[in-house]
C-alpha cells in the first residue's frame, strides 16, 4: 500500500513514516 503524509504533522509525521515504512511504500510531501 502506498501512504501518503503531508505536511504539519510535526513530529508524530516521523514516528508514523518510521513504523509505516517498514511495510508500506511513504511518500512524505508538504
Amino acid at each position: 500500500m502506498k501512504v501518503g503524509i503531508i505536511g504539519g504533522t510535526g513530529g508524530m509525521g516521523k514516528g508514523f513514516a518510521l513504523r509505516w515504512a517498514q511495510n508500506h511504500d511513504i511518500i512524505i510531501g508538504s
